[in-house]
């Protein structure tokens, strides 16, 4: 059975009991019920960002068994679970479409509730909930999420920040400025989650554990110019990722952008598949691409080779320009006596 027709079966929940009340949400002013109500009648809402990270490797919508059964198995569950027990209930109401009866705020702690109510039916049969009028908008639903798990204390998983942005301006229409504005995130951050979570659906990758490894490749400015130079490098990383060849996230931010910018065949040979990035790394580190000391004298050549640098340097004072030109000349000595040791 769909979700719509599901839903549809089930009418509003019936509101005696239940205490009245309002709620502001993006500048709406909404009036809603709080109460108990009978938890085997409420539904996972799968557009959580939670719970749509549970999605199947094909993209289709997990069973409402199946969502309870991955939000348990999270550590974060485990712990409700103990809390819940310990307070005797919830401290804070589950949100719930009252039409479609879809908790919008809450799936975790839904999942929680119900492996207490396995254990006692008639204690946990009926939880909390705060129950928004019908019809109601994507948008006020969008805000609620993003103030309660973007700018709240009880944070998504970045894979699931990031699939919430990308839903906001991908699905509902938002912009990057509207969603700065409104969340406190800068347009930078939010640019980089939602391109790191559009690569993740472009290679069809919905691996949340997984994330952090894409984030890392896909923000960098040294990795993205190479990517431009070497197209055929995203799916040889890409494989690398999902196979597990690429141990940590940490290696692609450090090292993938030291072989990006190295000179010579390392970034050629990772690009094709014939090196992978360790040994793309240590081939680096042979050629002295990683040396720290060749670094800095890098840096230093390539910062007296800038016209203006010179140009300050002469005009200087004329007692600066005695202390720069004794500085010149101790720096001609050691040159030479470098370069002889490098002959």
């Amino acid at each position: 059975m769909s979700k719509q027709r599901r839903a549809a079966s089930f009418g509003e929940f019936p509101t005696r009991g239940l205490d009245e009340g309002t709620l502001t949400i993006a500048g709406k002013k909404l009036r809603v019920r709080t109460g108990e109500v009978p938890q085997s009648e409420l539904l996972f809402f799968a557009e959580n960002p939670r719970v749509h990270s549970l999605l199947h490797s094909d993209g289709s919508e997990p069973t409402q068994e199946e969502i309870q059964d991955q939000l348990e198995s999270m550590e974060n569950v485990r712990e409700l679970v103990q809390d819940i027990r310990r307070n005797g209930g919830l401290i804070d109401a589950l949100i719930v479409r009252s039409g479609s009866r879809e908790v919008i705020e809450g799936n975790s702690r839904l999942a929680a509730y119900r492996c207490l109510a396995r254990e006692d039916p008639i204690k946990w049969g009926k939880v909390k909930v705060t129950l928004l009028p019908e019809p109601v908008e994507s948008v006020v639903i969008d805000v609620l999420l993003g103030q309660y798990h973007l700018k709240g204390k009880t944070e998504w998983l970045p894979y699931e920040q990031a699939g919430y942005l990308y839903r906001r301006v991908h699905h509902h229409g938002a912009s990057v400025d509207e969603l700065s504005a409104e969340l406190g995130l800068s347009k930078k951050r939010i640019g980089q989650m939602i391109g790191a979570y559009e690569f993740m659906v472009e290679k069809k990758d919905n691996a949340r554990g997984r994330w952090s490894y894409y984030y890392e490749y896909t923000k960098s400015h040294k990795i993205k110019r190479a990517r431009k130079l070497y197209p055929k490098m995203d799916s040889v990383v890409v494989k690398m990722i999902k196979s597990g060849e690429i141990d940590k996230a940490q290696d692609l931010r450090d090292k993938l952008p030291v072989i990006c910018t190295s000179r010579g065949k390392a970034l050629e040979r990772l690009a094709s598949g014939r090196l992978d990035l360790d040994e793309a790394f240590d081939l680096v580190e042979h050629q002295g691409g990683t040396n720290t000391s060749f670094r800095k004298l890098e840096r230093f050549r390539t910062w007296l080779a800038n016209a203006d640098v010179r140009q300050r340097l002469a005009d200087s004072a004329p007692a600066v320009r005695r202390r720069v030109a004794f500085e010149v000349r101790q720096l001609r000595r050691l040159i030479d006596r470098l370069e002889k040791r490098l002959a």
